[in-house]
């Protein structure tokens, strides 16, 4: 497996991303929506900390919620190591696609 997961995510992290290729890109069974590893970023959660884009690819991101809804339940969990003596062991930070999203001066407010 790629560094980078799969050839849908990493696409979702370049500089062009168009509908065509994110379809192109999507397996039949659609296991390239699956995160394998806790390392990689899922191709929605991706897309949307993409700041290397032009401009936002709405079309791409309604194909990427059509395809796994599930998706947008999906959540990073973080503990943070440095504030971690002032918090329980089990508080934790979660980093959701909508911080993501509204972080990414890229993101057009249709989008959000």
């Amino acid at each position: 497996s790629d560094e980078m997961g799969s050839p849908l995510n990493i696409l979702c992290q370049g500089c062009s991303v168009s509908l065509e290729l994110a379809q192109l890109l999507t397996d039949k069974e659609q296991n390239c929506f699956e995160v394998d590893d806790a390392d990689y970023d899922f191709p929605m959660r991706s897309l949307l900390r993409n700041h290397n884009l032009d401009s936002f690819p709405t079309d791409v991101f309604r194909y990427l919620l059509e395809c796994s809804p599930s998706c947008l339940r999906r959540q990073k969990q973080i503990i943070d190591p440095i504030d971690e003596g002032d918090f329980d062991r089990d508080s934790m930070f979660t980093d959701t696609l909508l911080h993501v999203a509204c972080s990414n001066p890229k993101i057009s407010v249709e989008a959000i």
